[in-house]
């Protein structure tokens, strides 16, 4: 749902004005291949040998059911701005504010407002979180990421409140995030 994120009313201001420590541009994912492969890659680092793909990418409705058929395969490019104070994070995307959270070490968690959508002219509100995300974000951390990723784990799209049939309440759709360190201010 986060490709519509744009289209979407922004909340909060950005910090536009100061360079952020870290970026990331990342990939967020739900494609089979892609999910399969970073499965693969996460197994181990993530406390678990026997990572599958339904583990990382999946689509489970409130009330238990599988909804991957419902889903919508998609992959999208953005840059992850992130600002430390201390353990708190702030993720900015183009500008915007998008996220908040801590940083312990390597694991990174972080939980966004929750953004309206209107979709088929149906209002939709969602909100993303991390599950088990690592972001290198000082090149200290490199002997814990598979290949030449900075950034990799598992975010959780949740539906908040719904008025459409086709994205009902409480489902939770789950996309690998992967990406690279970048240099600030490019």
């Amino acid at each position: 749902m986060r490709w519509l994120l744009w289209t979407a009313f922004a909340i909060g201001c950005g910090t536009e004005e100061t360079l952020p420590d870290a970026a990331f541009k990342v990939t967020i994912t739900n494609k089979d291949e892609a999910c399969a492969d970073l499965a693969q890659d996460m197994r181990g680092g993530w406390g678990a040998d026997d990572l599958v793909i339904e583990d990382v990418c999946s689509c489970e409705n409130e009330d238990g059911t599988d909804c991957a058929e419902d889903a919508k395969q998609r992959s999208e490019s953005l840059v992850y701005n992130i600002y430390l104070d201390g353990d708190a994070v702030s993720i900015e995307v183009d500008g915007q504010a998008f996220a908040s959270g801590s940083i312990l070490g390597c694991a990174l968690s972080y939980e966004s407002p929750v953004w309206l959508d209107e979709i088929d002219g149906k209002k939709v509100n969602w909100q993303v979180r991390s599950v088990d995300v690592l972001a290198d974000t000082t090149g200290a951390c490199s002997e814990m990421f598979p290949g030449s990723y900075h950034f990799l784990g598992v975010e959780e799209i949740i539906i908040t409140e719904s008025d459409s049939l086709d994205y009902p309440v409480g489902r939770t759709v789950r996309k690998v995030i992967h990406g690279q360190r970048k240099a600030v201010g490019e």
